[in-house]
């Protein structure tokens, strides 16, 4: 299928892959997010202790939808672990491609 169609079940939450990744990597839609001020009560998710420095504990904090891409490797052991590439953006080639699949 194309990118486009890959795509639109991509940003309704299923996992979407290329015909020519390993077989574990793939890419999702990651929802907006609102996230309260990191000292705030009450329910929801709040803004992390990491992103304090940088803005202030009273602030809040809106990201907007992205694409992920998780690709799968293996550590000395062969351990399998995932390396995350967040706001992950498909190259021309990727993007016109026929060989998209959704995986969920």
């Amino acid at each position: 299928m194309d990118f486009h169609t890959a795509f639109g079940a991509a940003k309704g939450g299923s996992r979407i892959r290329h015909y020519d990744w390993l077989s574990d990597d793939f890419v999702v839609v990651m929802p907006k997010l609102d996230l309260a001020p990191h000292g705030s009560e009450g329910p929801g998710p709040k803004v992390n202790d990491r992103t304090v420095p940088w803005i202030g504990p009273e602030a809040s904090v809106v990201v907007y939808p992205y694409m992920q891409l998780y690709e799968r490797l293996y550590d000395e052991w062969g351990n399998p672990k995932y390396v995350i590439t967040m706001g992950w953006l498909p190259s021309n080639d990727l993007l016109f491609s026929q060989r998209w699949e959704v995986l969920d």
